[in-house]
């Protein structure tokens, strides 16, 4: 991998997709906030350099339900010289941290009710009392 950094035009145009949704790097931006990692472990996240990774958030965010979200995210990945699967999985993740946003839930909400709820006893069974 090169780690050469991008140019400082370049990473102004990159800094500044972060608030942008149409861009990718305001997801790469969420994803990066939601697990605390900076722009070197993203790459390694990706497998790519961090000048491609850059120019990946320039690039039109895919729409994870579009019926050609596998076909976009391989092609940015080719052009970027990044994991295509690691382009998905992150872009998917942030789909879902972005839907418990909008549902006004904390980030790991969703998470922690699975592990809160409880199996309730069967109607009609009763319990020894002794």
């Amino acid at each position: 991998m090169n780690d050469k950094p991008p140019s400082r035009l370049l990473q102004r145009a990159a800094e500044r997709t972060s608030e942008r949704v149409f861009f990718l790097g305001s997801s790469l931006a969420s994803f990066q906030e939601a697990r605390g990692i900076d722009d070197s472990e993203l790459a390694r996240v990706l497998h790519c350099d961090q000048e491609n990774l850059a120019r990946l958030r320039l690039c039109r965010r895919p729409d994870v339900d579009g019926a050609a979200f596998q076909v976009e995210v391989r092609a940015i990945a080719e052009r970027f010289h990044a994991s295509d699967l690691s382009l998905a999985q992150l872009l998917r993740e942030v789909a879902a941290i972005d839907a418990m946003r909008e549902a006004g839930q904390p980030r790991t909400a969703g998470f922690l009710m699975a592990a809160r709820e409880r199996r309730r006893p069967r109607r009609g069974r009763h319990r020894d009392s002794q």
